[in-house]
């Protein structure tokens, strides 16, 4: 039984740095990647979508939290719009790969930013029929129109 402990300590002793230095590898990756996230979000910054809507044309920008014209709405909201059109627009799901809803929202005429909940995807143009989807998966976009 001596014999047979003293085998396994020098097996471990002999592969500890092994041990050690594939378990750190295997966590740093994760890690390095949530680091470079945070310093990428820090430094950079997260940039959300605002459009301006003319009677017939629009901006779309992209905007930062510290933006004057968001600041006081940004975490409500993942785009934010001023619909200076003078006419309702509407802001519509399209769901690919699955049972479709019709999710709907108007966004009346206002000299106010309004939130959207949801990013448009398609800004005044039609989106496509289909998409590519993995079979048994859907994946919903977001239509806005006038």
């Amino acid at each position: 039984m001596k014999d047979f402990l003293s085998t396994i300590f020098a097996v471990v002793k002999a592969f500890f740095q092994w041990i050690v230095v594939s378990t750190l590898g295997c966590l740093a990756i994760p890690v390095a990647i949530g680091l470079i996230y945070f310093l990428f979000i820090t430094i950079v910054g997260e940039s959300k979508t605002f459009i301006i809507v003319e009677k017939t044309t629009f901006v779309e920008e992209k905007v930062k939290e510290d933006d004057l014209r968001i600041k006081e709405i940004w975490d409500t909201g993942e785009a934010f719009i001023l619909n200076n059109s003078g006419k309702t627009i509407f802001l519509n799901e399209v769901k690919y790969g699955g049972s479709s809803s019709n999710k709907n929202y108007k966004i009346k005429a206002s000299s106010n930013i309004q939130v959207l909940k949801k990013d448009p995807y398609y800004i005044f143009r039609e989106p496509p029929s289909s998409i590519r989807v993995k079979s048994g998966n859907s994946r919903t976009r977001w239509h806005l129109k006038r």
